[in-house]
């Protein structure tokens, strides 16, 4: 069986909330159970005020539209024990909900090394949290967060980095440069040019810098970068993104077998952070020992 796999750049992040009494220990939940429960499904803007009530037990996703940083999904999903979980990118985390007896009214989390801080306040009607949420990079807002976080120390927390990085936007003139020199460099230096006779390097500088100027953040460039270098056909010849870009770590691992691309692992599912590449791995059923001839619409025997 053959199929076409598409890799899409992309996160999810993924904020549980856990609430109530009891203090006994509890394992984390991972993100596909988490999805699991998810009831409600709301579309959230950057710097909006998301009010809404969600049951324990149950989840609300808030899927964000397209951003600079690559962010699909916040999952707010409380459960009876006693913690608050978060889960970025794969990765969950959790804290107990109550400290020294009294319950927490709220929480400042910055979302990775992100300029991104999620401002959460809750309150506990029966079974019920009663929630606002803010996901922001505005400088003062957060300063006030973090002020009240100082001064109510028992009823709200906040765990951020010493340093909020800069947006995952690229100026357009460091694009432009870093992809000119880029390109010199391959000019220049590249030793297998006689073993391509078809590719015109001054062409690709043509085709490829008006798509440099329309990739603004970092995962798109990035993208544009690979694509570019993958049109040299060498296995020595690659373009290392941010850490934090899934579009470095494609979902399957592929080896040559007989002269084919064949599939040799799988990530599973819900160690996938971004929702399109599992939808389109689902849709694409690929399996273990299966050949993958397209990536991205372009055969990969060329």
């Amino acid at each position: 069986m053959k199929n076409t796999l598409r890799l899409v750049v992309g996160t999810v992040l993924t904020v549980i909330f856990a609430t109530g009494l009891s203090a006994q220990s509890v394992s984390a939940p991972s993100e596909g159970q988490i999805r699991e429960k998810v009831k409600q499904r709301i579309i959230y803007r950057f710097e909006d005020e998301a009010h809404f009530t969600v049951a324990q037990g149950e989840a609300v996703a808030l899927q964000c539209p397209a951003n600079a940083y690559g962010l699909e999904e916040f999952v707010i999903y409380p459960v009876e024990q006693n913690m608050i979980w978060y889960s970025y990118c794969g990765q969950v985390t959790g804290k107990h909900y109550r400290e020294k007896g009294r319950d927490k009214k709220g929480s400042v989390e910055q979302i990775g090394y992100t300029p991104c801080v999620a401002i959460i306040q809750w309150t506990i009607e029966g079974r019920e949290l009663k929630t606002d949420f803010c996901l922001t990079q505005d400088k003062e807002k957060i300063a006030q967060a973090i002020e009240r976080s100082a001064r109510e120390r028992g009823l709200w927390s906040a765990r951020t980095h010493a340093n909020l990085l800069p947006p995952l936007k690229i100026p357009e003139l460091e694009r432009i440069a870093g992809f000119v020199r880029l390109w010199s460099e391959v000019k220049y230096n590249f030793a297998f040019f006689d073993k391509l006779p078809d590719l015109d390097w001054e062409k690709v500088l043509e085709d490829y810098l008006p798509r440099v100027q329309q990739a603004e953040t970092a995962p798109e460039y990035y993208k544009v970068l690979r694509e570019c270098m993958a049109l040299l056909h060498d296995g020595h010849t690659e373009v290392w993104g941010p850490r934090n870009d899934p579009s470095a770590a494609p979902p399957v691992l592929l080896a040559a077998v007989e002269g084919k691309a064949v599939i040799v692992a799988v990530k599973a599912p819900d160690k996938i952070p971004h929702a399109a590449q599992r939808d389109e791995m689902a849709t694409a059923g690929l399996k273990l020992g299966e050949e993958v001839t397209h990536v991205d619409g372009q055969p990969v025997n060329k």
